[in-house]
């Protein structure tokens, strides 16, 4: 195995900060318009950590305060369920893969969806509806666990799966225990995947340039 150098990893270490930080801005985005539209779920959230904290706002939150938040966990996953930061991912296929009655073949790209999967009625009821419930304990141990797979999973998980989560969870606290009312707009929410155009490189084959 090869070394890093010192330009590679200063380019991995800015790769992760600004990968962690874009999931947990977008994520947050979404949890707190879903909390604005489903006042209950916002007032049950507020009560957990009520109960944690107290009243004391300016408490930090600390890493055994985090693993206590249960069902802000719960929100956070059920977000992620519905607006997954990252709604597809790919995976190059090395060696032939049988699956039922389906042969995928060696030497392609397969393009998995998240979006699809976990928006399916098979694995969620009601799987457009904001529910942190399908995060409780009870349903989890119902389903297979690659139904929800945000950040892919294996040796190619995505490495900063756990702090998006841990930033999420703290700025979802300061946001709740300051009972800061997050209420709806006029207007309805839209989800759409836009295209986009990538510059890539191109040679010419047996030229003199």
């Amino acid at each position: 195995m090869g070394v890093l150098s010192e330009e590679e990893i200063r380019g991995e270490t800015v790769s992760t900060m600004i990968a962690g930080f874009e999931t947990t801005a977008s994520g947050s985005s979404f949890a707190l318009m879903l909390l604005a539209f489903h006042p209950d779920i916002q007032d049950r959230a507020f009560q957990e950590l009520v109960d944690i904290f107290g009243n004391d706002k300016m408490q930090p939150a600390t890493f055994e305060d985090l693993k206590e938040m249960t069902y802000l966990e719960q929100i956070i996953m059920e977000t992620l369920r519905l607006y997954p930061s990252v709604p597809i991912t790919m995976r190059d296929v090395e060696e032939e893969i049988p699956i039922k009655n389906y042969i995928i073949p060696a030497d392609c790209t397969i393009m998995i969806k998240f979006l699809v999967i976990q928006r399916n009625p098979k694995y969620f009821t009601n799987p457009d509806k904001f529910d942190p419930d399908n995060f409780s304990p009870e349903k989890k141990s119902t389903r297979h666990p690659f139904v929800f797979k945000p950040f892919s999973d294996g040796p190619r998980v995505c490495v900063v799966f756990l702090a998006p989560n841990l930033e999420f969870s703290t700025f979802n606290k300061a946001s709740d225990i300051s009972r800061v009312n997050h209420r709806k707009a006029a207007g309805k929410p839209m989800l759409a995947l836009v295209p986009c155009l990538i510059p890539q490189e191109m040679f010419a084959e047996d030229s003199e340039w």
